[in-house]
């Protein structure tokens, strides 16, 4: 079981800011990557959980953990985190029921992305 910890943003505007100061477009272009990247993460996801993979679970966990905080979403991050560890604890149940919050995180995650890459290409001119 995961220790409790205060709430993380689900979205941290601040990096697609800084990363559209740092070049017009980029928060864009990181954010459409992202948005084409993360469907097929998960579906590997639920089929490694099918099979019992446990490892490629701990993987997959791991490499959605840095592209979510990367991009500033802090909560799909941390519960990734959280099933990272459960994998590599071989709790294939908890590890089952991680991927149902993190399939609902994304869900929101996906909802506000547009808005916060405008709000920061707002923010950058």
């Amino acid at each position: 079981m995961t220790e409790q910890r205060p709430p993380v943003e689900a979205l941290d505007f601040r990096i697609l800011a800084e990363y559209e100061q740092m070049s017009p477009g980029l928060a864009a272009e990181l954010t459409s990557m992202f948005l084409d990247d993360v469907p097929g993460r998960l579906e590997a996801l639920r089929a490694a959980l099918r099979t019992g993979d446990l490892r490629a679970v701990g993987h997959l966990s791991h490499t959605l953990k840095g592209t979510s905080s990367n991009l500033g979403a802090g909560h799909l991050a941390a519960i990734c985190g959280d099933l990272q560890i459960e994998a590599e604890g071989g709790s294939t149940a908890a590890a089952a029921a991680m991927l149902e919050s993190i399939e609902q995180a994304w869900e929101q995650l996906k909802e506000m992305l547009p808005a916060a890459v405008e709000a920061a290409a707002g923010s950058a001119g």
